[in-house]
């Protein structure tokens, strides 16, 4: 059980590794969408330049995922990380 507990943990912090790059990607591809979740989080886009709204997601998620200390995975969290998906492959 230990090893699916570590390796739920590691797919977590994975997900958050890539979270920005992945939305950023999908918020040049689904324009509206990405308004509406940024809406959500309680940013005005209406004042934003048109080209901004999209990425005002992205910019709240990794703010918020600083707030929390889940912005920057440690060096050694990096690594045990892509040693477990490499093994897992």
């Amino acid at each position: 059980m230990k090893k699916v507990e570590g390796f739920i943990v590691n797919t977590l912090e994975g997900l958050i590794m890539i979270s920005e790059v992945y939305h950023t990607l999908f918020a040049s591809k689904v324009l509206e969408r990405y308004i509406q979740l940024a809406k959500v989080m309680g940013i005005d886009v209406d004042s934003l330049p048109p080209f901004e709204g999209p990425y005002a997601f992205v910019k709240a998620m990794k703010k918020l995922q600083e707030e929390y200390g889940v912005g920057k995975m440690s060096v050694y969290s990096q690594a045990h990380y892509f040693k477990n998906v490499i093994l897992n492959l």
